[in-house]
Protein backbone atom coordinates (compact mmCIF):
# COMPACT_ATOMS: atom_id res chain seq x y z
CA UNK A 1 0.00 0.00 0.00
CA UNK A 2 1.30 3.52 -1.22
CA UNK A 3 0.60 6.97 0.55
CA UNK A 4 0.73 10.67 -0.77
CA UNK A 5 1.58 13.48 0.78
CA UNK A 6 1.59 17.02 -0.82
CA UNK A 7 1.69 20.46 -0.38
CA UNK A 8 -0.49 22.66 -2.44
CA UNK A 9 -1.02 26.34 -2.27
CA UNK A 10 -3.89 28.12 -3.47
CA UNK A 11 -3.62 30.35 -6.90
CA UNK A 12 -3.70 34.24 -6.10
CA UNK A 13 -6.26 36.00 -7.61
CA UNK A 14 -3.80 37.38 -10.44
CA UNK A 15 -3.12 34.07 -11.16
CA UNK A 16 -6.70 32.47 -11.51
CA UNK A 17 -7.52 35.66 -13.88
CA UNK A 18 -5.16 34.36 -16.39
CA UNK A 19 -6.56 30.50 -16.44
CA UNK A 20 -9.07 30.26 -19.55
CA UNK A 21 -10.76 27.48 -17.53
CA UNK A 22 -10.76 26.35 -13.39
CA UNK A 23 -11.32 23.39 -12.24
CA UNK A 24 -12.21 22.79 -8.60
CA UNK A 25 -14.61 20.38 -8.76
CA UNK A 26 -14.42 17.31 -7.19
CA UNK A 27 -14.86 13.80 -9.23
CA UNK A 28 -18.68 13.17 -8.02
CA UNK A 29 -20.28 9.49 -8.44
CA UNK A 30 -23.78 8.50 -7.50
CA UNK A 31 -22.86 7.12 -4.34
CA UNK A 32 -20.88 10.48 -2.79
CA UNK A 33 -23.59 12.00 -2.71
CA UNK A 34 -27.34 11.95 -0.35
CA UNK A 35 -30.27 14.14 -1.84
CA UNK A 36 -33.15 14.80 0.14
CA UNK A 37 -36.16 16.64 -0.60
CA UNK A 38 -38.65 17.73 1.94
CA UNK A 39 -37.02 14.95 4.41
CA UNK A 40 -37.66 12.40 1.27
CA UNK A 41 -34.41 10.69 0.42
CA UNK A 42 -34.27 10.24 -3.57
CA UNK A 43 -32.41 8.63 -5.74
CA UNK A 44 -29.40 10.46 -7.87
CA UNK A 45 -30.25 9.59 -11.04
CA UNK A 46 -27.75 11.33 -13.15
CA UNK A 47 -24.50 13.74 -12.32
CA UNK A 48 -23.08 15.80 -14.74
CA UNK A 49 -20.14 17.72 -14.89
CA UNK A 50 -20.80 21.14 -16.93
CA UNK A 51 -18.26 24.17 -18.03
CA UNK A 52 -20.36 27.67 -16.76
CA UNK A 53 -18.76 31.11 -17.85
CA UNK A 54 -17.49 32.78 -15.33
CA UNK A 55 -16.47 36.12 -17.35
CA UNK A 56 -16.49 36.68 -21.05
CA UNK A 57 -12.80 34.13 -21.87
CA UNK A 58 -13.09 31.95 -18.62
CA UNK A 59 -14.82 28.84 -17.11
CA UNK A 60 -15.76 27.31 -14.16
CA UNK A 61 -16.46 23.52 -13.80
CA UNK A 62 -19.76 22.95 -11.79
CA UNK A 63 -22.59 19.96 -11.45
CA UNK A 64 -26.03 19.19 -12.67
CA UNK A 65 -27.29 16.25 -10.36
CA UNK A 66 -30.81 14.98 -11.62
CA UNK A 67 -32.72 13.27 -9.07
CA UNK A 68 -36.15 11.04 -8.85
CA UNK A 69 -39.02 13.36 -7.34
CA UNK A 70 -40.43 12.40 -4.12
CA UNK A 71 -43.62 11.57 -3.48
CA UNK A 72 -45.60 15.03 -2.14
CA UNK A 73 -43.96 17.24 -4.92
CA UNK A 74 -42.67 19.78 -2.10
CA UNK A 75 -39.61 21.56 -2.99
CA UNK A 76 -37.25 21.80 0.22
CA UNK A 77 -33.80 20.16 -1.10
CA UNK A 78 -31.07 19.33 1.00
CA UNK A 79 -27.63 17.80 -0.78
CA UNK A 80 -24.87 16.10 1.35
CA UNK A 81 -21.85 15.46 0.36
CA UNK A 82 -18.25 14.24 2.05
CA UNK A 83 -16.73 15.86 -0.77
CA UNK A 84 -17.84 19.68 -0.18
Amino acid sequence: MSQRFGIWFPASRDELKSLKEIDIAPKLTNDDVDITIDNQPVKVLKINKVKEAIGEDQSMYGYIIQTSLPNNGRAWIIVKSALF
